[in-house]
């Protein structure tokens, strides 16, 4: 008869874990906000400079297919392979990803690009709420949930006034 797994509580972990974990954790969540609220504003001008207007729907699109398919993926295999594995693989894609994009010389190839970083960021940010339900209680959680997205709040605010200041 198979054994139930035991998941970890914040009393199993150290403060040192907890510590280490919640920086790792904001930080991902943050330049995963970043990385979002900051291609909303870039996109536009990098489909005009690469003759890509035509097909600008699918630089929105498909990267957009492909980042829902990793949640689903990556949130199935973060239950088999561990948190952190499967949040090291989606920084990975998303690093490569990014790159690419930066050295696409067609549209196509960006398209391409985003579509690989978009597989690592949609995998990202299910993956911190994960782990955090993993190092907390579900009280404890709710309070960690509700600072975590005070990063997405900012940085809307920076894409706001970055929009603004491209546009006008």
């Amino acid at each position: 008869m198979p054994q139930a797994q035991v998941q970890p509580t914040e009393a199993d972990n150290t403060k040192k874990q907890i510590v280490f974990g919640l920086v790792g954790i904001f930080l991902i969540y943050a330049v995963s906000f970043y990385y979002l609220q900051t291609m909303g504003v870039a996109r536009p001008r990098m489909a005009a400079e690469l003759n890509g207007m035509p097909m600008f729907s699918w630089l929105i699109s498909i990267p957009g297919l492909a980042g829902a398919l990793a949640t689903l993926l990556f949130s199935k295999f973060s239950d088999i392979y561990g948190r952190r594995t499967m949040l090291m693989v989606s920084l990975g894609l998303c690093l490569l990803g990014t790159i690419l994009s930066a050295v696409s010389p067609t549209f196509v190839s960006l398209i391409i690009a985003n579509t690989i970083a978009s597989m690592g960021l949609g995998a990202m940010i299910p993956l911190c709420l994960s782990a955090l339900g993993d190092m907390f209680a579900p009280i404890e959680r709710s309070r960690w949930v509700g600072l975590l997205n005070i990063p997405a709040g900012i940085f809307f605010i920076v894409r706001a006034n970055a929009g603004r200041m491209v546009c006008g």
